[in-house]
């Protein structure tokens, strides 16, 4: 569309609105219950072909053009009869719903805008709601919402809101019913969320892993809830593209093409991965090790799936450590995909029985502490087989590499001779 005639476009749009919110002030009560936009009828009278009338060629209606331009401002609606008249003036005008609700919405938040809770607080205060603030939110925005459904009907339900895209990334096939239906429970979770969060946001008595408890507890009780309005097929299809498994996973492969059937493999994995290893705000050594253990065999199972060519591309945004091993590692142009990643594996081992070790508590004996070394010896030699010994030597100076460093014998200095100590000029 060429920008002139979009700007007239919206300019006609715009003034068509204005004229049926504010023609409330000069139309009668029966006028305005059949109303629709100044110039619909005009336009009705047209010929095809030739441009309409103007105040060059129609003097007579110059006046009552300048004049009725000069009336294009927007009022606003102060009552919800006002807003139905509106609504029923844009449906009658051929607006599409879209357009109607774009209209609606702007009404209704002029119209709420002085009720807000938290309207006139200083900002630092509206930052964090207290929890009275976000119940007081909560109570209005559950009024507009019943009023804009009432306003708009069918129109405002979920389910409509959504262009054919969205629909289809979140939902699939399924009915309006069923989205409808979502909306409301993921809408009722969200309000519960919020306000536990309030509650506890602040108190020094409550840990973040306390927090993070409470929220998943609260996403089990809502995947039990939307189990009892899904089919078993919808509700697997449903958290295939919207669950935190799946979320994470669109991440995972925004450099990797697959199959439809190689996502459901690899969301499958990814979703046993999340449920066996929880997030926590904070993990000791065996929780760490155990999570790291287990992403190295998610990593497998995406091998399986994806093979040598996509596998590294999906890997490195899919796993944070391996990420920084290949980084470190770019630099030598030598060092494969493959080789960067053994190398990772090799970290990831030789941290484990490091764990292992400082885990028992103690200081190490002297047995254990030579058996430790020739630990490290050993994965050192591993090491510079796979990169070469250059390239190892320069890898152990930096990030992870340095845990190679562990348990190795600090270099000898060289002699210094007795003469050398003897100050110049004496």
């Amino acid at each position: 569309m060429k920008p002139l005639l979009f700007v007239l476009l919206a300019a006609s749009l715009v003034a068509n609105v204005a004229l049926i919110v504010s023609s409330r002030r000069s139309a009668s009560p029966a006028t305005n219950s059949a109303m629709a936009p100044v110039g619909a009828g005009a336009a009705s009278t047209a010929v095809p072909g030739q441009p309409p009338s103007s105040a060059a060629n129609n003097p007579s209606g110059g006046a009552a053009n300048a004049t009725a331009v000069a009336s294009m401002a927007w009022h606003g609606a102060s009552s919800d009869q006002e807003l139905h008249r509106v609504v029923a003036g844009l449906r009658a005008a051929g607006y599409p719903a879209s357009i109607i609700r774009a209209v609606i919405n702007q009404l209704l938040n002029e119209r709420f805008a002085s009720r807000q809770p938290n309207a006139g607080q200083p900002f630092w205060k509206r930052a964090v709601p207290t929890p009275e603030t976000l119940a007081a939110q909560t109570a209005l925005n559950n009024e507009r919402r019943a009023l804009f459904e009432t306003l708009l009907g069918p129109d405002a339900r979920p389910s409509a809101l959504l262009d054919a895209d969205a629909r289809e990334r979140r939902y699939g096939a399924m009915s309006a019913d069923k989205i409808d239906a979502i909306a409301k429970i993921e809408r009722d979770y969200q309000e519960m969320s919020a306000e536990s969060w309030a509650k506890r946001r602040g108190n020094a008595m409550t840990s973040m892993d306390t927090m993070m408890q409470s929220q998943q507890l609260m996403e089990q009780e809502k995947l039990t809830d939307l189990a009892g309005v899904l089919t078993p097929e919808e509700l697997a299809q449903f958290e295939m593209r919207n669950s935190t498994a799946a979320q994470k996973l669109f991440n995972n492969l925004r450099n990797v093409e697959i199959t439809e059937a190689e996502y459901a493999r690899l969301y499958q994995a990814q979703k046993a991965f999340e449920a066996a290893n929880p997030m926590r705000s904070t993990m000791d050594q065996a929780a760490y090790l155990q999570r790291v253990t287990a992403q190295m065999a998610l990593n497998e199972e995406a091998k399986a799936v994806l093979g040598d060519e996509r596998f590294y591309p999906y890997v490195e945004g899919a796993d944070s450590f391996y990420a920084n091993t290949a980084q470190a590692l770019n630099k030598f142009s030598t060092v494969t995909p493959a080789a960067k990643y053994q190398v990772y594996q090799l970290q990831v081992e030789l941290q484990g029985q490091m764990m292992a070790q400082t885990s028992r508590g103690g200081q190490m004996t002297p047995d254990q502490a030579e058996a430790m070394r020739n630990t490290v010896a050993s994965y050192n030699t591993k090491l510079e087989a796979l990169v070469g010994p250059e390239v190892a030597e320069a890898y152990r100076n930096q990030g992870m590499g340095r845990m190679f460093t562990s348990f190795r014998p600090a270099p000898s200095r060289p002699a210094t001779s007795a003469t050398s100590l003897v100050p110049v000029g004496k």
